[in-house]
């Protein structure tokens, strides 16, 4: 079976960070969905966990070790590292939102894994309900630019209902903000500034294939012409 990503997730060691981190980035990366689903699908979300675990690589480099060595191929780790900046904006975010709005978490750390806990089962829903080959591309246009520009405009693109961590996240970040010109500089605008090379990086950079399932194959679709790629089947 061709591997889109091949390398072991090789986690990171959370026993060399202090609480309330250590547990909080160690139950990031051992979240796995628990859910029925074929082959393909099954492959393409170990796919996504792997490309969670080389974010949270470059996410504890940037955080706690700048002499962190990144698993994987050179091409894997470049391709991560707008998503370790990402995670590493939403932690500080985290950080700084809990000292003055906590919302009634016990900690940042609580706060910041419910929050990337709800963006994986975002993207499992993505990828299970992705029936007609849509693909990240057609997600990531319709769905992501449409969340990175109504925060950029202050307005809340999160659920309530269905992404409640998330969105009270976003609330108490964008009141701050809007009232805060340091919060927003320094916290806010960074934050939108990494999901945007994140999402432009997972677009467009060739390392992440064009991943679809259909017909309960899971295919990549490489070049201009979309040549398909069957990788995994039921």
């Amino acid at each position: 079976m061709h591997k889109v990503i091949e390398i072991p997730p090789i986690p990171i060691d959370a026993k060399t960070i202090k609480p309330p981190w250590d547990d909080a980035l160690d139950s990031v990366q051992k979240w796995y969905p628990d859910i029925a689903c074929s082959e393909a699908q099954a492959q393409h979300l170990r796919t996504n966990e792997v490309i969670y675990i080389i974010g949270l690589h470059w996410l504890y480099r940037k955080k706690y070790s700048s002499k962190h060595k990144i698993p994987g191929k050179l091409k894997h780790r470049q391709a991560c590292e707008p998503l370790g900046e990402f995670l590493y904006q939403l932690l500080n975010l985290c950080s700084e939102l809990h000292t003055v709005s906590p919302e009634g978490y016990i900690n940042a750390g609580e706060w910041f894994k419910k929050v990337v806990f709800e963006m994986r089962l975002g993207d499992v829903q993505a990828i299970l309900s992705d029936d007609k080959g849509g693909g990240k591309t057609k997600y990531i246009d319709e769905v992501i630019r449409k969340e990175i520009a109504q925060l950029r405009d202050r307005e809340n693109p999160c659920d309530a209902n269905t992404s409640p961590h998330t969105y009270k996240l976003v609330e108490s970040a964008i009141r701050i903000a809007e009232r805060s010109d340091i919060f927003r500089k320094k916290h806010y605008s960074p934050l939108i500034k990494a999901y945007t090379a994140w999402a432009r990086e997972l677009r467009e950079n060739s390392t992440f294939e064009y991943l679809s399932v259909e017909s309960e194959k899971l295919v990549a679709k490489r070049g201009k012409g979309k040549a398909k790629i069957f990788i995994a089947k039921k």
